[in-house]
């Protein structure tokens, strides 16, 4: 049995509605004039009312993006506070900095530790410690020691920040960061007390009042840091603004007093309008087309409703499925639960496009292969709750070792990898890695326990020992392997390229 096709029965449907208006014009007597105009009436209503769906679906595409630009937004600077916090919050829980910036200020300390020390290679530009009373002990602006600066005095927020820093259970360690003006320009500021590093003595520096002097940093929100987060994360024109925000592509800062002292704007990409750049004229066309249809058949206006309605189905269920897959991927964790640190897959994506990068601009990079030595020991012997804290220390040291362009990772167990970017040789490599190896060598106290460890490192240099991220990994851990068989604690550079 032959069944018709779609285009015959779309035909013979025509074609019945035409018999069919046409009967009904020649019972009623009235002019195939007055039937069209009819017709043409319900298609621009029907046309107006598909173009207003599909104009909020732009609409609402737009608002999306708009929406999520800002969460972008807010996401990056609460990230760098976070950033800042923490850096904040390690320097303030370590005894020697207590010692030599609160105790008895030692300036020569403070150069190789503090001020120039962050100012260079953590892009700290304000640096201060205070004493009990929030005056500054020693204090440091863009690498520069200064006796003129009062940070307390210039912006009333900060000490509301300090208080909410001191208030805190001094057994927690929670890092405090906020926004605000410093020297008449926003900065990210970072604040925490000076805190003991066992948790027991803590209550003890309270009482005696060593406890209250604190650390302050702060980052200066320049346009060259914005114009760097807003190419890596594609947000078009971010800069500072100052007033109220005025439009949906606006991220206001706010003071811990609750005062809003300036703003982040930020041009979003509009998908909506580029849509309908590029929708509008087919369906101008077929619009036209359809009209056109209509003026020969008199009766096509029914087709062209579904083809709208059609589309607008199309383009909503485009747009939930845009929505649901950012969902995912924003779920998606990037960072090692236990350190913090980023974990392999997010290690490989960057180190990727690093190396892909120094191709193009023919640098190297090194990657460091770090291995603890008798770490598996402290499982054994104290728990794993001991070797997490262990795993804890190192990966904080490690952050503060290295600087902000460097990359540290946790690729499982007690197993790192470090990158480090720009043109680097064996020797500056070396030096790093020793580095690492002495500050992982570093009595670690959990629990009125001194854990002594150790770690080896490999060492695999770009392009010298690979060209592909594989055969670095692998000419890294091979060298790490060789120095961990041979002694304990050491350093060792790759030989010879590694391959798969």
């Amino acid at each position: 049995m032959m069944y018709p096709s779609r285009d015959d029965r779309m035909i013979s449907g025509d074609k019945a509605l035409v018999d069919l208006a046409t009967a009904g014009a020649r019972q009623r007597n009235t002019p195939f004039v007055f039937d069209l105009v009819v017709a043409l009436i319900i298609i621009l209503i029907a046309g107006a009312f598909g173009y207003r769906i599909v104009a909020s679906s732009i609409a609402e595409q737009n608002r999306i993006a708009e929406v999520r630009d800002g969460d972008v937004v807010r996401a990056v600077l609460g990230d760098s506070r976070e950033r800042l916090g923490r850096l904040t919050l390690d320097l303030a829980y370590w005894d020697l900095a207590t010692t030599n910036l609160l105790v008895t200020p030692d300036t020569a300390w403070a150069k190789d530790n503090f001020g120039p020390y962050l100012y260079d290679l953590q892009d700290v530009d304000i640096a201060v410690s205070l004493s009990p009373e929030d005056r500054p002990v020693l204090a440091y602006v863009e690498g520069e020691p200064t006796t003129d600066f009062d940070p307390v005095a210039q912006q009333p927020a900060l000490r509301t920040l300090l208080t909410h820093a001191r208030e805190v259970d001094v057994t927690k360690l929670v890092p405090y960061s906020a926004v605000m003006n410093l020297k008449g320009a926003p900065h990210i500021v970072g604040a925490f007390p000076f805190t003991p590093e066992d948790v027991e003595d803590r209550p003890n520096w309270v009482r005696s009042g060593v406890y209250l002097g604190a650390l302050v940093t702060a980052k200066r929100l320049t346009p060259d840091y914005l114009e760097r987060v807003g190419q890596r994360y594609d947000l078009h024109d971010l800069k500072l603004g100052v007033g109220a925000c005025r439009s949906a592509g606006c991220v206001p800062l706010v003071n811990p007093d609750g005062e809003t002292f300036a703003h982040l704007t930020f041009q979003s990409e509009r998908p909506g309008d580029r849509f309908i750049g590029t929708i509008l004229p087919p369906l101008t066309g077929l619009v036209i087309m359809i009209i056109l249809a209509i003026i020969l058949a008199g009766a096509r206006f029914v087709q062209f409703n579904s083809v709208i309605l059609r589309k607008n189905d199309q383009l909503v269920t485009e747009v939930s499925r845009r929505r649901d897959a950012e969902d995912r991927l924003r779920q998606q964790a990037t960072h090692d639960e236990l350190t913090h640190l980023p974990n392999r897959r997010f290690f490989r994506e960057v180190a990727l496009r690093a190396l892909a990068e120094n191709e193009r601009h023919g640098v190297g990079l090194a990657l460091l292969f770090l291995d603890l030595d008798r770490f598996k020991a402290v499982n054994d012997q104290h728990g794993h709750d001991t070797g997490d804290a262990v795993l804890i220390e190192v990966a904080r040291r490690l952050r503060l070792l290295l600087r902000q362009d460097d990359l540290v990772a946790r690729l499982g167990g007690d197993e790192f990898c470090v990158m480090l970017k720009g043109d680097r040789d064996v020797r500056s490599a070396q030096a790093v890695a020793e580095k690492i190896v002495a500050t992982v060598a570093e009595p670690i106290d959990v629990n009125d326990r001194r854990i002594q460890i150790g770690c080896s490192v490999g060492i695999a240099l770009h392009p010298q020992h690979g060209t592909h991220l594989d055969q670095l990994m692998l000419a890294a851990d091979t060298a790490m392997y060789a120095i961990k068989r041979s002694s304990r604690g050491g350093v060792s550079v790759a030989t010879t390229p590694a391959f798969n």
